[in-house]
């Protein structure tokens, strides 16, 4: 399954801890092989990766533009607020139900952006 990851890049080092853990959750129920497709952007989507290959799936590297493409679904690591960012994580999360992905929104209790 191909799997795209969109997220914020300000997590503190407990809250990249927590999202690990969630992440393990989350893509311990999906069907193998698991594909990441990530920008490889600092926080969220490293965490992502790292737990992708941790649990044998590999990872393909995109572009922004290219991360809605292709995919099966989206894990968002996002707190629900919205950003003045146009490319923020909530425009993502929007973008992604638009063109009717599932949206796996991850933020664990105690995540903290710093």
């Amino acid at each position: 399954m191909r799997i795209g990851i969109t997220g914020h890049h300000d997590l503190t080092p407990g809250t990249a801890t927590l999202v690990a853990e969630a992440l393990r959750t989350v893509l311990a129920g999906i069907r193998r092989p698991i594909v990441g497709v990530t920008c490889l952007a600092r926080g969220a989507e490293e965490v992502f990766a790292r737990v992708v290959v941790e649990l044998g799936g590999e990872i393909e590297v995109v572009g922004n533009e290219a991360l809605l493409t292709g995919v099966d679904a989206i894990v968002a690591v996002w707190d629900g607020r919205s950003s003045p960012d146009p490319s923020g994580t909530g425009d993502m999360v929007a973008a992604a139900r638009g063109r009717g992905l599932l949206v796996a929104v991850v933020w664990p209790a105690g995540a903290a952006r710093g």
